[in-house]
Parts: C-alpha cells; sequence; structure tokens
C-alpha cells in the first residue's frame, strides 16, 4: 500500500564502499558483534570485513564458487555453499555435487564438511530462531535440514516439487520455502508439508524470489520478479493476501531480496532497477529509497538497524545510512492509532515498544523467548502432495531459467577507478545482537553454464 501524500525521499551517494571481490558477491552476512560483515563470491573467496574503516580483516579460499553464505548465531562459524556446476540442463539427471562447508571465523579453518547431499546449486540457506537446525534449499527441488551441534542431516529431505529459491524459519520453527511455482510451508518434526499456495505465480506466472516472515509471525511477505515485480504480504491465519501489494520498484525488473529490519519496523528491497528501498511497516509505504550504482540482488540490515547494506553488479558493498526522518515517521506512527491495513493486521505488535526494544539492555528483562520473537530477518519464509524433480514443470526449466534470471547479468573481469575513502561515520550503540542472520545467493554460474542472456524487455 503506498500513500501518495507522502513522498519517499531519494539518496545517492553510499556512505560508505568496501572493495576487493573481483567478481560478482553472491551473499552478504552480519556477524553478531555488530562490527564486521562476511561476503561470497564468484571470484571463489570469502572474505570478513570490518565496519569502521572498511577494511577487509580476513580472506578465506574456497577454491569452488561460493552461492550462499550465513553465520550462525554464536558467530563463531560460518557455512557457506560451494560447488562448480557444469550442468547445462536442469532437466539432466547428472549428479554436480554443491556441499556445504563449516568454517571457524577467526582461522578460517574447515571444521566440518564437505556435507553433501545437494546435487545441484544451492542458493538459500537459514537457521532455525534456537539454532539448532540448519536448512540448505538447491535447485534439484529439495531442501535438507542438518542438526548444529554435529551436521548429520535430520530426516528425510523435503522434496519441494520445484526450484528451491528460498527458505526461511518462522517465529513458530516452521519452514517458508519459496520457489519458481509457488510458497510452501513445512513442519520439521513430521515432515509434512501444510501449506501450499502460488504466491507470485498467480500473477503472470511469476517466481518467488524472497520470503520474510514478520515478528509476530502473523504474515509472510514475498517479492516477486519482473513478471510481478511488487511485494505481496500473506495473512498466515488464512495464506490469502492482506490489503494491497507494495509497488514503487520499476515494471519490468526482479525484486531479488527483502530484509526486516531488527525492530520489525521498516523492510528493505533489492532489486535490478538499481535500487534498494525501505517499506513502513504495517502500512506498505516507500519511505527511502537508495540509488545503487549497479542492480541490486542483496541486502542485509545492519546489527543496530541504523543502516543497510546492498551488493549487484558493481562487486562491492555499498552502505547506506537510514535518515533519521524515517525512524520519526515510524516513531510518529507509533505514537497514534494507525489503523490501516499491512503485513501485522490484527495481531499487531506496538511500534514503540518494537523501537524500544532495542535499546540495551532491556533485552535481558523479557522472557527467555523474547529473542525468537525479535530476531531480524535476513533476507528472508498448501497442501498438495510433493513432485519428483522430473514432475516439477511442464515447461522447458531452460525456458524458465531464461526468464527468471532475466536482469542478473554475469559479472565480467574490468577495471574500476578507486574511490577515495569515505569520511568515518560514527553511529550511536542501540541494538542487542540480532543472532544468525542469514543471506542467501546469486545465480551468476547458472548464467555461465546455461548461456543465459538478460530477457530483452529489461535492457
Amino acid at each position: 500500500m503506498k500513500d501518495d501524500k507522502q513522498v519517499a525521499v531519494s539518496y545517492q551517494e553510499p556512505i560508505k564502499t568496501f572493495e576487493g571481490h573481483e567478481e560478482q558477491i553472491t551473499c552478504i552476512a552480519t556477524f553478531p558483534d555488530g562490527k564486521r560483515i562476511a561476503t561470497g563470491s564468484a571470484d571463489k573467496t570469502i572474505r570478513i570485513w570490518r565496519l569502521d574503516d572498511g577494511t577487509e580483516v580476513k580472506k578465506w579460499v574456497a577454491k569452488k564458487y561460493v552461492c550462499a553464505l550465513i553465520i550462525l548465531r554464536n558467530g563463531k562459524h560460518v557455512v557457506s555453499a560451494e560447488g562448480e556446476n557444469t550442468n547445462a540442463d536442469l532437466d539432466d539427471e547428472t549428479e554436480y555435487p554443491w556441499n556445504l562447508s563449516v568454517r571457524d571465523t577467526e582461522t578460517g579453518k574447515v571444521i566440518a564438511g564437505p556435507l553433501d547431499g545437494h546435487i545441484k546449486l544451492v542458493v538459500a540457506l537459514d537457521v532455525s530462531l534456537d539454532g539448532g537446525i540448519l536448512a540448505s534449499g538447491s535447485m534439484d527441488c529439495r531442501v535438507i535440514l542438518r542438526n548444529t551441534s554435529n551436521w548429520q542431516r535430520k530426516g528425510v529431505p523435503l522434496l519441494c516439487g520445484a526450484l528451491v529459491l528460498f527458505v526461511q524459519f518462522s517465529p513458530t520453527g516452521q519452514l517458508g520455502v519459496a520457489t519458481t511455482e509457488d510458497i510452501q510451508i513445512w513442519d520439521l518434526d513430521r515432515s509434512e508439508r501444510l501449506a501450499q499456495f502460488k504466491g507470485h505465480a498467480d500473477f503472470n506466472n511469476a517466481s518467488n524470489r524472497s520470503l520474510i516472515w514478520t515478528h509476530d509471525g502473523a504474515h509472510l511477505l514475498s517479492a516477486g520478479d519482473y513478471k510481478d515485480p511488487v511485494i505481496r504480504s500473506w495473512d498466515t491465519s488464512t495464506w490469502k493476501q492482506a490489503g494491497d501489494s507494495w509497488s514503487g520498484h520499476d515494471v519490468d525488473k526482479d525484486i531479488n531480496q527483502i530484509a526486516l529490519n531488527p525492530a520489525g519496523t521498516l523492510l528493505a528491497s533489492a532489486s535490478a532497477d538499481h535500487t534498494v528501498c525501505l517499506w513502513k511497516l504495517p502500512t506498505g509505504r516507500e519511505v527511502a529509497r537508495f540509488q545503487h550504482s549497479d542492480w541490486g540482488f542483496r541486502v542485509a540490515f545492519s546489527v543496530d538497524g541504523l543502516s543497510v547494506f546492498g551488493v549487484g553488479g558493481d562487486d562491492k558493498i555499498s552502505q547506506w545510512e537510514i535518515p533519521e526522518q524515517v525512524f520519526a515517521g515510524v516513531r510518529s506512527d507509533s505514537l497514534g492509532d494507525n489503523n490501516e491495513a499491512g503485513p501485522s493486521r490484527g495481531k499487531q505488535r506496538n511500534m514503540k515498544g518494537l523501537l524500544n526494544s532495542e535499546i540495551p539492555g532491556q533485552r535481558r528483562n523479557k522472557a527467555p523467548n523474547y529473542e525468537r520473537t525479535n530476531r531480524p530477518r535476513g533476507q528472508a519464509t498448501y497442501s498438495a502432495m510433493p513432485r519428483t524433480h522430473a514432475e516439477s514443470s511442464s515447461s522447458s526449466p531452460l525456458h524458465d531459467l531464461r526468464t527468471f534470471f532475466g536482469g542478473i547479468r554475469p559479472s565480467l573481469p574490468k577495471k574500476r577507478k578507486q574511490k577515495e575513502p569515505q569520511p568515518k561515520q560514527k553511529a550511536p550503540q542501540v541494538a542487542d545482537v540480532p543472532l544468525g542472520k542469514a543471506t542467501y545467493v546469486c545465480y551468476l554460474q547458472l548464467y555461465r553454464v546455461l548461456d543465459i542472456r538478460p530477457h530483452p524487455s529489461l535492457g
């Protein structure tokens, strides 16, 4: 829902950039200490960056493409999805293993792995709110669950019947799965699919690109590709759309990821239209727009919630500071009665309380399960029987991929101008640590191995 009386403010230059990767950055995650971020890349490296000055402090050579990355809740381990997929046809029954590696944060040593099981590109990772289960989603149409205590598989793989593009745990422990054909909700204790609906596929046969749950679990937000480049909110009690779609990104560009801030009051979206947008919950009004130097692919909030990071086609990380007027607008709304329909309709938590919950010391006074309901979701999460991979689509997978990955261009080696360092900006220490923040992958090498070109409408 958009309020035409209040126009989103546009900001051009980031306050800081982090440069060093030689090819497309595929994933980004924030450390619980709020002082570092980690990135994975098609240049076959994982890098750790210090936020105060943008310095690269660690570089791990993975020897394979890194297409998904997550930092566990304790901050001591980094899990990555790595592989060398030379498959030219996703219907090919030949196995092309994609494995997970668990590294010690301080030493970079692989302490578990390679963890096998997937036979196609792994495109999504998430960890449960209690930190005990890791979920990996793959182009092999399956989700594999693992116990983080011993890294053994938990139960049987979830057969999703279509290419898995995003996974996200709900505040109550269920798993949301976004596929090229539908959105699915799974009960992990019983390995049972509880619900299934088409989502964005109901609109021009679009793909479901990203998911995020509201903190109270009352709504699931999703983003669509260029065929339906909007954000939609789904009432989790009915799985029907709640309110209008959130529109603002260009009509022919993919929304590649959405992420929720630590307070649960702002949502960020990264788009192929060269922007990262901020949307206010529960109204869905766009409140700020940051201009990216190239198409936006992944987005993440800082631990304190005061800034947002974006990566995309320029092979670097951009950091934008969220304007105070955006927070002032959220605080102002929380002081009055807000009856607008939106993601928290019917189960809305007090906005002022959400903001205040980020003040140091207050979380310790909450009930033990408070951390679960206030964990920021990064990125970003039905009843038909699961289908096998061969039954996943009646149309050509190659054709589907050409349209799905429209706008995601392969990165080629190029010379960059070295920018002068941005002045250091100090932000007040605000938030308690959001633990287990996950980010997800790029589909770069699918472009390479399938020789996919941007959709003609995308330019």
